[in-house]
């Protein structure tokens, strides 16, 4: 079952929970679902009056409860508060907990707050036996979670967790907790992705050596670049992950710290690195020796996307130079590039005798 309801009105919220609950009461004892899906209800934002609101979540619960084999669960961007958010969490724990394998939770609870300090939110989590997929805020992450995690979830294989910079997390988890996780769970992968924040000093207290990382996208946002220091938060990222980084892209507003030789060091490093999304600036001449490594062997790339910022007519015109130079060689590997920068400019202008 999927449930689309994107941005309502205060006026169509009242039609919306009327609907929902008259749908949820007919269909109630009636069906067994294996997915429910309810994306961005986006509830503290839009879902004001206290008593629709109230009524929505009370024929939700409702009927999550009468589910006894649930599989898929998906309310992300949901913005619950806590009370609300926890209690829909039990009805499906506590009824689907031991069936349900796919739980996505990121941005279910509204920003700012410190999920990760509520005892029985990781009470809550101790119903859920079976999961082997999970998505979440950092700020519902603590220590406690990934123990509980770790005694109940042995199939557990990927979770994704986000890093909002209006959420709290100032919080750190020890690498011993994150070892133990992944002792108990032998194929555990985790997704990070940091939205609007790369402070050096948050990345790498978030990013400690232990956690099996195969997937990072690091999003600037509007904190001061003084902050940043970008070519030692890349070479955290390389040393700490060379065995395992799969996927890695870079969405940088930067403008004085350039970062290419930390860069052309981690590709280097991390030998498994298949994709690469680059959107940031850099030098065109680090898009040509990461092409050269490609050629040469020395990496295996299957994705790389490359967009250089601030560029010049003249970088347009070697950036030009170097899909025509390598593009026969990218095709015949078999690897999908896309290299642009952010000039609007006339390409028949720049064509490559």
């Amino acid at each position: 079952m999927e449930i689309v309801c994107r941005t309502p009105t205060y006026l169509t919220c009242k039609r919306v929970q009327q609907c929902l609950t008259t749908f949820f009461g007919t269909l109630y004892g009636k069906v067994k679902l294996k997915r429910f899906q309810a994306k961005e209800l986006q509830v503290e934002k839009f879902w004001r009056y206290d008593l629709t609101r109230s009524k929505l979540i009370v024929s939700l619960n409702r009927f999550l409860r009468g589910q006894k084999s649930l599989r898929y669960f998906d309310m992300r961007s949901s913005t619950f508060i806590i009370s609300d958010g926890i209690k829909i969490l039990e009805s499906i724990g506590y009824h689907s907990g031991h069936s349900l394998t796919h739980l996505n939770i990121t941005d279910f609870f509204h920003s700012r707050l410190t999920i990760f300090r509520i005892s029985k939110f990781n009470d809550t989590m101790k119903h859920f036996k079976n999961l082997q997929h999970i998505s979440m805020n950092y700020n519902c992450l603590s220590e406690s979670v990934l123990e509980t995690l770790a005694n109940n979830c042995s199939c557990l294989s990927t979770m994704e967790i986000k890093v909002h910079r209006n959420d709290p997390h100032d919080h750190r988890l020890t690498g011993a907790a994150w070892k133990n996780l992944t002792k108990c769970c032998p194929e555990f992968m985790v997704q990070f992705d940091f939205a609007s924040t790369c402070k050096y000093h948050m990345l790498t207290g978030i990013l400690v050596p232990e956690i099996p990382l195969t997937e990072l996208q690091i999003r600037s946002g509007f904190e001061s670049e003084d902050e940043w220091h970008i070519p030692q938060s890349i070479h955290h990222i390389s040393d700490s992950f060379s065995d395992s980084l799969e996927n890695l892209k870079l969405d940088i507003d930067n403008s004085d710290q350039l970062f290419d030789m930390a860069l052309l060091d981690l590709v280097s490093k991390c030998r498994k690195l298949k994709n690469l999304v680059v959107d940031a600036t850099f030098c065109i001449p680090t898009i040509e020796e990461i092409c050269q490594l490609q050629e040469d062997g020395k990496i295996n790339l299957k994705k790389f996307y490359a967009t250089c910022c601030s560029a010049t007519e003249i970088d347009w015109a070697e950036l030009l130079y170097v899909e025509t130079r390598y593009k026969p060689m990218l095709n015949n590997q078999g690897v999908d590039f896309r290299f642009s920068t952010d000039m609007i400019v006339d390409p028949i202008s720049y064509s490559i005798e």
